[in-house]
């Protein structure tokens, strides 16, 4: 879906998938889960494109795990912030307050991408790194300004029902910190709002 002449969704992911145009190069946001790859794949098979980044939102396995089959295709630079930059590289599990995530984590794993690197203090043209965490202890949110309009890419910092935002409490590590980040994002308005889950919001 063509949100913009430089800003695409990925339409038939379990987590929504973003991709930016960002001056001549291709930044992916997140990637869903293992079997969304080969829709990702088409998605740059019908456009003429390949990512030369992936920014990610935070390291639940419905927003990694595909990455390891878009790293193995496309070779592109992976980048994420904190304990959730480790649990992309296999070296920590995701910690979580929900019996039901953690029921969800044991059956559905990411193949760790041990190549992702920090995106905290990273230089992208056009693109700020918010951090925004609570959800996650490394949430970080994706700032994008083409000039005309902000987007703001916020995994799962926020959720979207009925044209809101809200912190979705069952599946938040910390729901205090979490709450404190949505307030960040509201913030920043006027912007335009893209979640991780649901329709975009303009703020």
């Amino acid at each position: 879906m063509k949100i913009s002449d430089y800003v695409f969704q990925i339409d038939g992911t379990n987590a929504n998938v973003y991709v930016i145009v960002n001056q001549g190069e291709v930044f992916q946001i997140d990637s869903g889960m293992k079997n969304n790859f080969n829709t990702i794949n088409r998605f740059y098979s019908a456009n003429g494109l390949k990512p030369q980044h992936v920014l990610i939102t935070h390291a639940h396995v419905d927003h990694i795990g595909a990455l390891a089959d878009v790293f193995r295709y496309y070779r592109p630079k992976i980048y994420a912030h904190g304990i959730d930059l480790k649990v992309v590289r296999g070296e920590e599990k995701m910690p979580s307050r929900s019996m039901l995530m953690k029921v969800f984590m044991a059956f559905a794993k990411a193949e760790p991408v041990k190549e992702a690197e920090e995106v905290i203090d990273r230089a992208f043209s056009n693109i700020k790194i918010i951090e925004t965490p609570g959800h996650t202890p490394g949430s970080v949110s994706y700032l994008y300004d083409d000039g005309k309009q902000k987007y703001l890419f916020v995994g799962d910092a926020a959720f979207e029902k009925g044209g809101k935002l809200y912190v979705n409490r069952r599946f938040s590590l910390d729901i205090e910190t979490a709450e404190e980040s949505l307030k960040k994002i509201q913030g920043l308005k006027p912007i335009m709002v893209l979640p991780g889950h649901g329709r975009a919001v303009m703020l």
